[in-house]
């Protein structure tokens, strides 16, 4: 009885694991990310409306299980080279704790899951959510290896989750916002490029083979550049006078040092400790970065909502 105790144990054990894999595989973390569908609604003053709300949400929960679905697949398409890195090679497919064809069918049922929730909001989030899926697929396979488009592959997919909170809630971002988004998603891009060269090194285009084009010099450049471009585009948008005229405020403008911190806070991440491989990871356990993005966020609310 004792025997068949430890192997009852055991096996529970075994299952337990097998969930986390899973869980793993699916990078719920990276639903961080996806709070981008959440803008339109938020700087639209409807934030407290309840249709609009539950429409952004249904939204939001078929870009998650679209992007899981994206991760999912990468990871299947990635395994021989993820291998060869010192970090993705623990990944639960790399390291054969899922099997391809578990994975496979796990891609399916997310990826149906993003289309059924999506068609439940509108066609035009059906679109969206299935042109990022697409346009991720694409760069799984072959836009990855291309110099600099790879890095504005990234940079899109950040548009298309502001799109898809747009036609969710019928309502539209100003141009300067989406261009803010689309400068801050390269920068993010561009540093986590400079890590993966400086950390993998001579290595570096085992793993990644676009890599052998860039250089540390390059990136360097393109960080400096799209950090001086997001810090002007915000800017502008805080003081668009459309922008003014529709929150009936000018306090947005005192917002902009909070994300100039931020930004720097993260250049220093990535040049002084020598960090930058998963956006993720720094934005949400870095205290600098974490109290800035509160911080803007709740001066945001109090200067467009309270005033």
């Amino acid at each position: 009885m004792k025997k068949l105790g430890k192997v009852n144990g055991k096996g529970k054990k075994l299952n337990q694991t097998k969930w986390r894999d899973y869980v793993e595989l699916i990078r719920p973390s990276h639903w961080m990310k996806n709070v981008f569908v959440f803008a339109p609604i938020i700087f639209s003053l409807k934030l407290l409306k309840v249709p609009e709300l539950l429409s952004n949400t249904l939204a939001f929960t078929a870009f998650c299980a679209g992007s899981s679905a994206v991760y999912v697949f990468n990871d299947i398409h990635d395994r021989a080279l993820d291998v060869n890195h010192p970090v993705k090679r623990k990944r639960p497919i790399a390291s054969g704790r899922v099997k391809v064809g578990s994975a496979w069918i796990l891609f399916g049922v997310l990826l149906s899951i993003a289309i059924m929730l999506s068609s439940l909001t509108s066609l035009n989030v059906v679109v969206v959510v299935g042109s990022y899926v697409t346009m991720n697929l694409l760069y799984s396979t072959y836009l990855k290896n291309m110099v600099i488009i790879d890095v504005m592959i990234i940079a899109v997919g950040f548009i298309l989750r502001i799109m898809a909170g747009s036609v969710a809630t019928k309502v539209y971002l100003s141009n300067w916002m989406l261009l803010t988004t689309f400068s801050i998603s390269l920068f993010i891009g561009f540093a986590k490029r400079r890590y993966e060269i400086v950390s993998l090194g001579e290595n570096a285009s085992n793993h990644r083979s676009v890599l052998s084009m860039y250089s540390e010099k390059f990136t360097d450049e393109m960080i400096t550049t799209t950090v001086a471009t997001t810090i002007v585009f915000y800017s502008l948008y805080t003081i668009d006078p459309s922008v003014v005229a529709k929150f009936g405020t000018r306090n947005l403008v005192y917002t902009v040092p909070l994300v100039i911190y931020g930004l720097f806070r993260y250049m220093y991440i990535v040049y002084v400790k020598n960090e930058g491989g998963d956006p993720v990871e720094i934005v949400s356990k870095d205290w600098g970065i974490v109290s800035s993005v509160l911080a803007w966020f709740v001066a945001v609310l109090i200067f467009i909502y309270i005033k």
